[in-house]
């Protein structure tokens, strides 16, 4: 043990050290070319997000959409789908939309199941799609200038941040009221249900005056009747109000089926 202790007894540490310094080397040389390798980085991850669009909008027949004027706050959806629920579903049900600057939000109501979160998430993926030079899939997709979405669809509670659901509910409403245009888009999905009915109700009604009074397009479901029951909104210039409808197979209810969001092979929804 001793002789080879005398050896080979170091070979290990030799090796490490040998690997240690290899690799520095290989740093310094990396470095020299820092530059050119982050612009043949950013050109190659390009392409490659280039490429899946070309592929996924051939493979799947999508529009091309139309960006209009820097100062034009339209949006028009027609017969717009979500690009991963069209996918998993049997049926899927398109929803065309339109906003324009007298008529910028939509408020919608539907039973649960009815497709409502579905919209919501199909308007903000598509004009992702569309302002990243993606092809959509649509009939046709025309929108103007937006500066940023805002979303109050989901959040992820959790105890490391110390706040309920409903806490970080508001922070989301308030960080769009707080920052959004007249070029924004704004998304917001059952806001006020997670408090007691009538503040709820009076937090979304609010939420709702403010941006009409911004003038941003947006879309924002609820179920709660109390907006319409008294009127609460009649003050707004820009709102409409839509419901989804929904169709079952009288069959499938027998047979203990149930649809999905968007639609499905017994069972749909349209806005």
């Amino acid at each position: 043990m001793l002789e080879l202790d005398d050896t080979i007894g170091d070979v290990t540490c030799s090796i490490t050290d040998l690997e240690a310094d290899i690799l520095i080397k290989l740093r310094d040389n990396i470095f020299i070319h820092l530059d050119d390798l982050i612009v043949a980085s950013e050109c190659i991850s390009e392409f490659d997000a280039l490429a899946a669009f070309a592929t996924i909008s051939e493979e799947k027949n999508y529009t091309r959409p139309t960006l209009l004027g820097m100062e034009d706050t339209t949006y028009q959806l027609i017969q717009g789908k979500h690009p991963l629920q069209e996918s998993t579903l049997d049926t899927f049900i398109p929803n065309s939309v339109t906003m324009s600057p007298n008529q910028s939000l939509l408020l919608v109501t539907g039973p649960n199941g009815s497709g409502k979160s579905i919209l919501l998430k199909s308007v903000g993926m598509l004009t992702v799609m569309a302002l990243a030079g993606c092809f959509v899939p649509a009939v046709e997709l025309s929108l103007g200038r937006i500066d940023q979405i805002f979303t109050r669809i989901s959040n992820q509670e959790t105890i490391t941040t110390g706040q309920s659901a409903f806490t970080i509910d508001l922070l989301q409403m308030k960080n769009a009221m707080d920052n959004c245009t007249k070029h924004s888009l704004v998304l917001v999905d059952e806001f006020g249900k997670g408090t007691e009915a009538r503040d709820g109700a009076a937090l979304l009604a609010s939420s709702l005056f403010e941006l009409d009074g911004i003038g941003t397009n947006g879309i924002v479901t609820t179920h709660m009747w109390e907006l319409f029951e008294h009127g609460v909104l009649a003050g707004c210039k820009n709102i409409r109000t839509f419901h989804m409808e929904v169709t079952t197979d009288d069959d499938d209810v027998k047979d203990g089926g149930s649809g999905g969001s968007g639609g499905s092979s017994s069972s749909s929804s349209s806005f």
